[in-house]
């Protein structure tokens, strides 16, 4: 039925980690606004990653995206934590 196997398809929790990730990381330089929404993106983004990560090694693809959303939602809370950039 199918010449070269089934389609495959996406691993959806690494595609949605590395938009909350990216989504965070670019509305935490908006200055004190962005405190709160760091943070839950943030947390929400590593969160996403991590269940990303598990299924990415499950299905065999999948764990760039995952690996990439963690590292931003990373970086993302510890540019958040640090006080003196809130204020920028």
């Amino acid at each position: 039925m199918y010449r070269n196997g089934p389609p495959q398809s996406t691993n959806g929790f690494a595609v949605a980690a590395l938009v909350v990730s990216l989504i965070g990381f670019v509305l935490c330089w908006i200055p004190l606004l962005g405190i709160p929404i760091g943070h839950i993106l943030g947390v929400i983004g590593v969160i996403l990653s991590i269940i990303g990560m598990v299924q990415a090694s499950r299905i065999g693809y999948g764990s760039g995206m995952s690996v990439f959303g963690l590292i931003l939602s990373i970086v993302t809370l510890v540019l958040k934590s640090i006080p003196i950039i809130n204020l920028l």
